[in-house]
């Protein structure tokens, strides 16, 4: 989330887009409950419970919730981490953004992007970019390592 207005010297935050994002996430994956942790607590929420705690805490502090686990059932569905950061401000390509990373053990990426662009587009907004992790990254040892250098 790009937050850099020519209004602000500041970094600034798009709430409502946030909020959106949160809600676009929980629909694809189909959550029917969140585990937000905040500065110091914990708590479990319904998707109403966690539009109030998301509306709470970034009209407090003014940026997004640091970390949230969805659930669908039982079932961990999304693990999502927001984080600053900062470029010191001003024009491209040192504007502050937020990052707002979400990893799910089933490869849903398709839908969250179709998502995420469904979203700028009614918030008015530009998606810019998507990083994708592999499924699976290959760690690779010491012994793998040597035998690639040696060609073998």
């Amino acid at each position: 989330m790009d937050t850099y207005s020519p209004d602000s010297v500041d970094d600034t935050f798009n709430a409502p887009l946030y909020h959106a994002m949160i809600g676009m996430v929980w629909g694809v994956l189909r959550c029917d409950r969140a585990d937000v942790f905040l500065p110091n607590r914990r708590s479990a929420a319904s998707l109403a419970e966690l539009e109030t705690l998301v509306h709470k805490y970034t009209r407090t502090e003014d940026m997004p919730v640091p970390e949230m686990i969805m659930f669908r059932g039982p079932a961990p569905a999304a693990f999502m981490e927001s984080q600053l950061w900062a470029l010191a401000g001003g024009p491209p390509v040192y504007h502050d953004s937020y990052t707002v990373a979400v990893f799910t053990s089933a490869d849903v990426s398709d839908h969250l992007v179709a998502g995420a662009h469904d979203l700028s587009t009614r918030c008015e907004t530009e998606l810019l970019d998507v990083v994708r992790m592999d499924l699976r990254p290959q760690v690779t040892g010491f012994v793998d390592r040597l035998r690639a250098a040696l060609g073998l």
